[in-house]
C-alpha cells in the first residue's frame, strides 16, 4: 500500500517521537532510583522512618492536649474546692441554719408546750402512753347498791372553736391545760349526746367527769343537773349548753401546772337521764399543753 508523501513523513515523525519518549522515560525512571539511592545511603542506619516520626510526632501532640486539658480541670477542681468551702462558711454563720440547729440541739426535746399544741416539725419528748385505761376506775355512783347498767346513749366529746364549732377530741389528740380566776386550772371537754325520742329545746342531764393520770385522779367535776341544748345536727342531738360550762378542775394550785404540763391523762364523760337508766360512757387519751404562755416563757 501507497502513501501520499505528507501522510508517510507524519507516520514516519511520530514513530520517531514514540522512541525517543521512551528513551526519556527510562532514563527519568533510573534517575529518581539513584536518587532515592543516594538519600537513602547518606541516612544513619538506625535512623526511624519518616512515617514512624510523624505518629510519635503526634502522639506527643497529643499527650500535650491532654495535659493542657488536666491543668484546666485542675484549675476548675481548684476553684469549685474553694466555692464550696466559701458555702460552707455562710451556711455556717448564718444565724438562721446551722446556730439554729444547735439551738435546738442544745434545747433538747420538749415535754410542755404553751400557747398551743406543738407544730408539725417541733422536736417533742417521747413520753410513754399508757397501753389502756385503768382498770380500777370506779363506777358511776347513780347505780349505788343495783347492778350496772350496760351504757347505751352516744356520747362523744370534743371541743368548741372561737365560732363556736363544735371539734371531736380522738385518742392521741392534746388537750389544753387551761388556768381560772381562782388560781386553778383545768381541761375542759364539750359532750355531744343522742338522746332518742327526745325533742325539747333543752333538758337536764346529771353528768360526772374526771381525768386519770394512770390510776391517780387529778381532776374531777361532777353536777346533778346540768342543761344540754339541741344541736343543729340529727335529731335527737344535743350538748352542753355554752353558757354553762362543765369543768374539769385539778385539785392543786396554777403554782403545780407544769408538773401536769405534757403528760397523756385519760379523761371520761358520763352523762345520765336522771332517774333512768339511761346513760352513756366516753374516755379519751389525750396529751396536755399549757394554753397559757407564761411571762418567763415569752
Amino acid at each position: 500500500m501507497s502513501y501520499p508523501r505528507n501522510i508517510a513523513w507524519r507516520l514516519a515523525f511520530i514513530a520517531a517521537f514514540g522512541l525517543v519518549a521512551a528513551c526519556g522515560s527510562a532514563s527519568s525512571s533510573k534517575a529518581s532510583q539513584d536518587l532515592d539511592g543516594a538519600v537513602a545511603d547518606s541516612l544513619p542506619i538506625d535512623a526511624p522512618d519518616l512515617a514512624d516520626s510523624i505518629q510519635d510526632l503526634s502522639v506527643a501532640a497529643s499527650d500535650a492536649a491532654a495535659l493542657a486539658d488536666a491543668v484546666t480541670l485542675a484549675d476548675a477542681a481548684t476553684a469549685l474546692a474553694a466555692d464550696a468551702t466559701e458555702v460552707i462558711d455562710t451556711v455556717a454563720d448564718s444565724p438562721d441554719s446551722a446556730d439554729s440547729a444547735d439551738a435546738v440541739v442544745d434545747a433538747g426535746p420538749q415535754t410542755c408546750f404553751y400557747g398551743g399544741p406543738p407544730a408539725a416539725d417541733a422536736w417533742v419528748a417521747n413520753v410513754e402512753a399508757p397501753a389502756a385505761p385503768c382498770s380500777e376506775t370506779a363506777p358511776p355512783e347513780w347505780f349505788d347498791g343495783q347492778p350496772l347498767p350496760k351504757p347505751t346513749l352516744d356520747l362523744k366529746v370534743g371541743w368548741r372553736d372561737a365560732a363556736g364549732l363544735w371539734h371531736p377530741y380522738n385518742n392521741g389528740d392534746w388537750v389544753p391545760l387551761l388556768t381560772a380566776q381562782q388560781g386553778g386550772f383545768h381541761v375542759e371537754l364539750v359532750p355531744v349526746v343522742i338522746l332518742p325520742g327526745q325533742t325539747a329545746a333543752t333538758t337536764p342531764l346529771q353528768v360526772q367527769s374526771f381525768t386519770l393520770a394512770g390510776c391517780n385522779s387529778i381532776g374531777v367535776a361532777q353536777t346533778n343537773n346540768s342543761i344540754f341544748v339541741q344541736t343543729t345536727g340529727p335529731d335527737g342531738e344535743y350538748t352542753l349548753d355554752p353558757a354553762k360550762q362543765v369543768l374539769t378542775v385539778f385539785g392543786v394550785t396554777i403554782a403545780s401546772i407544769d408538773k401536769y404540763c405534757g403528760i397523756w391523762v385519760h379523761v371520761y364523760w358520763r352523762v345520765r337521764i336522771k332517774d333512768t337508766n339511761q346513760w352513756g360512757e366516753a374516755v379519751r387519751l389525750l396529751r396536755t399543753y399549757n394554753a397559757t404562755v407564761p411571762t418567763n416563757k415569752g
